[in-house]
């Protein structure tokens, strides 16, 4: 018996003034259970962050080739950071990655200026003046309101399916 169906059978024996029985009993032992696992999670001092955090601290040492005071370094500076900020350089970063993809979709060069040769200037000035207001649209097309929404959705849901 799963939860919801224990809920339903003792909530009808309750509404329909019966007398409990081996299901009832089956059903608040399902639903003890699932308090207890509750319980037995939040005892756990967060597994989902411990998780998280060894998975961070394995990729940030993969990539400072083994070094653990940088990649612990990292995972520390990752934390202080206030959880608003997070959003908005996550919001930013996703518009970046939205703004460079559109600009090789058009053909615009993201060189830097100094290393293009004058006739690539001359074509991506041309290319600019095309896409102007476009180019504008996609450098804000996520509002940071809208990611943060749903990234808390994202969250919610994450914690939901793992617990």
């Amino acid at each position: 018996m799963n939860l919801q169906k224990a809920i339903s059978r003792l909530k009808y024996t309750t509404e329909n003034g019966n007398k409990s029985n081996g299901s009832d009993k089956e059903a608040l032992e399902v639903i003890l259970n699932e308090i207890y696992k509750k319980k037995a999670i939040k005892k756990d001092d967060n597994i989902l962050f411990k998780k998280l955090f060894i998975g961070i601290l394995k990729h940030e040492l993969v990539k400072s080739n083994g070094d653990y005071q940088i990649a612990f370094g990292i995972v520390k500076t990752i934390l202080r950071i206030d959880i608003d900020e997070h959003f908005t350089s996550f919001a930013r970063e996703v518009n970046q990655l939205e703004f460079e993809s559109y600009c090789e979709y058009i053909g615009l060069s993201l060189k830097h200026p100094a290393m293009k040769t004058d006739a690539e200037e001359l074509e991506d000035d041309a290319i600019i003046k095309a896409n102007a207001e476009k180019l504008s649209e996609v450098l804000t097309h996520f509002s940071e309101k809208k990611i943060t929404n749903r990234l808390n959705v994202l969250i919610d849901k994450s914690i939901e399916d793992y617990e």
